[in-house]
């Protein structure tokens, strides 16, 4: 089974309809979409989105996710999301609905926490290469989460 990756604002818009409920920034989404993103690598690997992922100073970026809604800067997002979800597949729609309820505690500010810990591909990029501004290359993140996939069933196994 083999679905196409999507175009990123198709997972935010999904995301934003998820969590219509709550206050969710530019931030918040951008996190969320590369969350998703990598934990699409880790266990299918395969991409969920389509386009590169940016290594900027404040974290992973999805170039187009950011400028779409920019203009609410730090400010809750306030669009009428509508449910989109035809637009994914079931194994899409599942991984991103797991993701959202893994991090639904977390604030604007843990979720980009966790993108820069040491030894994530956002940290490896701009510590190790020094390269702000670069591509996340997939295969990095794939590794990453794909690593953390496998850690976290090895420690269940032995639960």
């Amino acid at each position: 089974m083999h679905e196409a990756p999507l175009d990123p604002r198709v997972v935010s818009d999904y995301i934003l309809w998820k969590r219509r409920e709550r206050d969710t920034t530019n931030l918040d989404v951008i996190k969320l979409v590369y969350l998703s993103h990598g934990w699409y690598l880790g266990i299918y690997e395969l991409p969920l989105i389509t386009e590169p992922v940016e290594a900027w100073p404040h974290g992973p970026v999805i170039p187009s996710v950011y400028e779409r809604f920019r203009a609410f800067g730090k400010n809750p997002i306030k669009i009428t999301p509508r449910d989109n979800s035809e637009s994914l597949s079931l194994r899409q729609r599942t991984l991103i609905d797991d993701t959202l309820d893994t991090y639904k505690d977390f604030e604007t500010w843990a979720l980009s926490a966790i993108t820069h810990q040491t030894g994530t591909p956002w940290y490896q990029i701009t510590s190790i290469y020094g390269a702000v501004g670069a591509i996340i290359p997939n295969d990095l993140i794939k590794e990453h989460y794909g690593a953390l996939y496998q850690d976290y069933h090895a420690k269940t196994k032995r639960a």
